[in-house]
């Protein structure tokens, strides 16, 4: 994701014609670029931000016209020109220090960055419900132009259901002499206030994604209370009796169930049992529900990482650990991954 969102940089910086503004105090060059913003005037905005090589394009490339990338960047853009008027701004103070310079301005504008992850948010789910169903019912992921035509829907929909309020920040702008030119250094700043705040949003889902550790890499569970981390499963917890765990996951339209029936110890003193998940997702439209259901089995080490197979040959691998009060697990079919919390927990203490 982090690529993907450099990547929308480098393309509305590829909007703008770079060439020299003349103007000779920083604080007019932050000014002028803050109006010509107001205006819907980005190429003329540009002029006034300094890029070096480092931010090339030369380990970009996506298709300009059709990538999902793309459709994202085009709806933001949209968006930011019909908010564009609403930003308002005061130079509240300017200083320079030889070649360098910091401009502080108090801007108020419109923030749409909660619209912008709620329609992420929506693609995801429903990326992961198509992975799932895929693996049951078999078939391909969703393309560029699925999840183009998904996110621009839930784009739509976040729009009518969230208000666009007003955000008010106090931004330091720093600028550099280039050539005896002032030119913007942040300009990512200013982007954010032009994009309505969805610059800094996407970053930040961006960042929560980088922060994840797949489940592959992941042999330890996280920190814990009770129980130990010996204690992985209800499998030993029960005395290696036969066991079955139960857990979930749901959003407003959709609900996972993934049942694990511990049977016994193979060979390699791996648990082994029966798996049955189920998937049910609500049409608004209709009204009606959709039921998916699948079954195979599963392996597991003593550390929690298992793997199931589905009786379809489809299959996917999980970590399931301790948290806090209750057991977590993480499954990975196809390209994504969903968590699942401990059911009986989870109906007792999620809204």
């Amino acid at each position: 994701m982090k690529k993907k969102v450099n990547g929308f940089l480098i393309a509305i910086l590829l909007m703008f014609a770079l060439s020299a503004c003349g103007t000779s105090k920083p604080s007019n060059v932050v000014e002028d670029a803050m109006k010509h913003m107001q205006n819907n005037e980005i190429s003329e905005a540009g002029q006034y931000f300094y890029t070096d090589s480092e931010k090339g394009t030369e380990n970009e490339n996506q298709d300009e016209s059709e990538s999902y990338s793309n459709v994202v960047l085009q709806a933001m853009t949209a968006c930011a020109e019909e908010n564009a008027g609403y930003i308002k701004y005061e130079i509240a103070d300017s200083t320079i220090d030889g070649e360098e310079a910091t401009v502080t301005v108090d801007i108020t504008y419109k923030n749409a960055g909660p619209i912008l992850k709620l329609a992420i948010n929506d693609l995801t789910n429903q990326s992961i419900s198509n992975a799932f169903s895929s693996a049951f019912l078999g078939g391909g992921e969703l393309n560029d132009d699925d999840m183009s035509a998904i996110f621009l829907a839930s784009f739509e929909k976040a729009k009518e259901n969230a208000a666009i309020i007003d955000k008010t920040d106090t931004l330091e702008i720093h600028c550099k002499k280039v050539n005896k030119e002032w030119k913007i250094t942040n300009y990512e700043e200013l982007l954010n206030v032009y994009y309505c705040n969805m610059y800094d949003s996407l970053d930040s889902i961006s960042s929560s994604s980088d922060e994840d550790v797949s489940i592959e890499e992941n042999t330890d569970p996280p920190l814990k209370t009770e129980p130990d981390s010996s204690d992985i499963t209800y499998f030993k917890d029960n005395g290696m009796k036969e066991t079955t765990m139960s857990f979930a996951d749901w959003d407003e339209f959709n609900e996972m169930t993934l049942d694990l029936k511990y049977i016994g110890e193979d060979n390699n003193g791996q648990y082994v049992g029966e798996a049955e998940m189920r998937i049910s997702t609500y049409d608004e439209e209709t009204g009606e529900t959709e039921t998916i259901t699948g079954s195979g089995t599963f392996t597991e080490d003593a550390e929690g990482n298992g793997r199931i197979v589905l009786d379809n040959g489809n299959s996917g691998d999980y970590y399931l650990y301790w948290e806090e009060d209750h057991y977590v697990l993480s499954i990975d079919i196809g390209r994504d991954a969903m968590t699942l919390l401990e059911a009986e927990w989870a109906y007792n203490n999620v809204g």
